[in-house]
């Protein structure tokens, strides 16, 4: 707070939350040349109780633009409509609608600025947050910020991730570099933060003389230090509906944010440093409850586990196909934790990114793929892992496989893959595993509820016909869907869940067939 905490002062002595930005695009009428700013919609406050907006003014002389607040009645404009529409958008000064891919164009070419449009603060004794227009102190702090930041990048240019992200879409606006996913200001904040990890390791070595204790606390900091980067970048959008910062990863993708949210690490508020603290406290405090034994952690490939036949349990939540890109979205902290804790860990950041040609996913076709892993490399990779926890598994042991995937082609292939590693369903279970509201489930059929495969070493001997099979899946299925039923379970987690009791009463069997000695799959 001593080293950058005036870089978030408040020119009235409040404390501010944050501030609101658009990215800015250059007009393409030669007559015009104005800047134009990239917003999604002018909505601050949208509750029952307080209805407020961002109102631009336009001053087309000077093609420059300045920012009010409206409130309740006094809004009389639609804060729906900001001046970006699906991908394109139009000159506030001159009218000209750009071609669609200019804007890509712009952002390859480095051309994409932005603009500081309204702060956010602490509203002391009032409901809800205060908001105001960006003022020219405003705007001198920040650029005492970025020379801040040039000057410490200097001292230390390595202390900013030049690493290029990969399948992501924010690369297809020049964004392609990870630094890039970040203004002045806060890669200023995180690499101060990251820079004082140092001194904190000293510090606690200094006072218990343990190494081991010493790297422990800074990596929990590292941690937190990560958390800060993932609610702060220029990738993080203002939920009105709840006057809060959603932070990078409100889905699971990097998807291009045209107006973005930067928050001050000081604050107080949701996001910032002490916030980030408290998670990473209550995680300890509740994973500290779950067992006083050690944990040992090896990082492998589940394709090649370097264990022999000595566990009662394997348990594992697989890639989905191509549902996630983990790897790449996982570079995001990594180069981050590189830069704070990778002497630490040198054997586990000896890469530049995270290590990817083992990672089990299918990949969606991309310009940057050379060579793309299909659906056959997921599923052959899948059944392979599968056939290794059946390898390191005790002969009574149990496999439990977490799945959630809408498709039935999907649990074809895990259902198979199962089968062909030798193990066979023996229960299954829908657990609601996803936060209610979550954005990835927003306007989507996405499952509320994760299916938690059981499974054992088949033990089978003898074939099923398909007849029989099939009457004993119907009583099964029946007598378990009523127990989902009575749970609660409903909707397309509801159907879901009757895949489990299908395939406990057809994995006894060594192999099902027709009445004709076909096999059925």
């Amino acid at each position: 707070r001593k080293e950058i905490g005036h870089l978030y002062e408040d020119h009235e002595g409040r404390t501010i939350v944050g501030y609101l930005w658009a990215r800015t695009a250059k007009c393409p009428n030669p007559m015009c040349g104005a800047e134009i700013p990239l917003v999604r919609q002018w909505w601050l406050s949208k509750t029952g109780k307080r209805k407020i907006a961002t109102r631009m003014i336009v001053n087309k002389t000077a093609k420059k633009y300045t920012f009010e607040i409206a409130e309740g009645s006094d809004i009389d404009f639609d804060p729906e409509n900001g001046t970006m529409r699906q991908g394109s958008t139009m000159c506030p000064v001159c009218g000209q609608i750009p071609p669609e891919d200019y804007l890509r164009q712009q952002g390859i070419a480095g051309n994409l600025g932005a603009l500081p449009m309204v702060a956010i603060y602490e509203n002391s004794g009032k409901s809800g947050k205060g908001f105001r227009p960006i003022s020219e102190t405003d705007i001198a702090v920040f650029e005492t910020a970025e020379e801040e930041y040039r000057q410490l990048v200097a001292q230390n240019p390595d202390a900013v991730s030049r690493e290029q992200p990969r399948i992501i879409w924010v690369i297809l606006y020049g964004l392609d570099q990870w630094f890039k996913l970040f203004n002045s200001r806060q890669l200023l904040s995180i690499m101060t933060f990251n820079k004082h990890l140092q001194y904190v390791r000293d510090a606690v070595i200094k006072q218990t003389g343990d190494p081991d204790y010493a790297t422990a606390v800074t990596t929990y900091l590292a941690l937190i230090v990560d958390r800060l980067a993932s609610s702060n970048s220029t990738l993080c959008r203002w939920q009105a509906n709840g006057e809060f910062v959603v932070n990078t990863f409100g889905q699971q993708a990097l998807p291009m944010m045209w107006d973005y949210t930067e928050i001050n690490p000081f604050s107080g508020f949701s996001g910032d440093w002490l916030g980030s603290l408290d998670w990473v406290i209550r995680v300890i405090e509740h994973c500290a409850n779950a067992s006083n034994q050690f944990a040992v952690l090896n990082r492998t490939s589940a394709t090649r586990l370097p264990y022999l036949t000595e566990f009662d349990a394997v348990i594992t939540d697989p890639p989905y196909y191509d549902a996630v890109p983990y790897s790449d979205l996982s570079d995001y902290f990594y180069v981050w934790l590189k830069r704070s804790v990778g002497e630490l860990y040198p054997e586990l950041f000896v890469t530049p990114l995270t290590p990817k040609a083992l990672e089990i996913v299918e990949q969606r076709p991309h310009q940057s793929l050379k060579t793309r892993k299909d659906a056959a490399f997921y599923e052959s990779n899948l059944t392979k892992a599968f056939e290794e926890a059946h390898r390191v598994l005790k002969e009574k042991g149990v496999f439990t496989v977490v799945f959630a995937h809408k498709s039935t082609a999907a649990w074809e292939t895990l259902i198979n893959s199962l089968l062909q590693a030798g193990l066979v369903v023996t229960a299954s279970w829908p657990l609601r595993t996803e936060r209610p509201g979550r954005l990835i489930s927003q306007d989507k059929a996405a499952l509320a509820s994760s299916i938690f495969i059981v499974c054992r070493k088949r033990q089978a001997q003898d074939d099923g016909f398909f007849d029989d099979v099939r009457r004993e899946m119907t009583s099964r299925i029946k007598e378990r869907l009523d127990f989902f039923w009575s749970e609660g379970i409903r909707g397309a987690d509801f159907f879901i869940s009757a895949i489990g009791p299908a395939v406990e009463v057809f994995g006894r069997y060594k192999a099902v067939r027709k009445l004709s000695g076909d096999i059925v799959s």
